[in-house]
């Protein structure tokens, strides 16, 4: 188990690990579409999506907790 301030920091760090992926994944589907695979492509830069929503959920839940404190244990819901 998890201190509150223990969980606000693997969940910071996280949403950080999952937006240099969605970079990552932006990059690469720039790549993909400059060798015509459109497709692909458009795959890469739904999951870059999903980080990035997934990221600022986090976020929004690691602010909220600061401003009001953690009631509850939490962990990420997606790994």
């Amino acid at each position: 188990m998890h201190s509150a301030s223990e969980q606000m920091s693997f969940d910071t760090q996280y949403a950080a690990d999952l937006r240099d992926r969605a970079d990552s994944y932006e990059d690469a589907a720039e790549y993909l579409r400059a060798v015509d695979m459109e497709k692909a492509a458009r795959a890469l830069e739904a999951q870059a999506q999903d980080n990035r929503n997934t990221a600022r959920s986090l976020e929004a839940r690691i602010r909220y907790e600061e401003r009001h404190g953690s009631a509850t244990q939490t962990t990420p819901a997606v790994l």
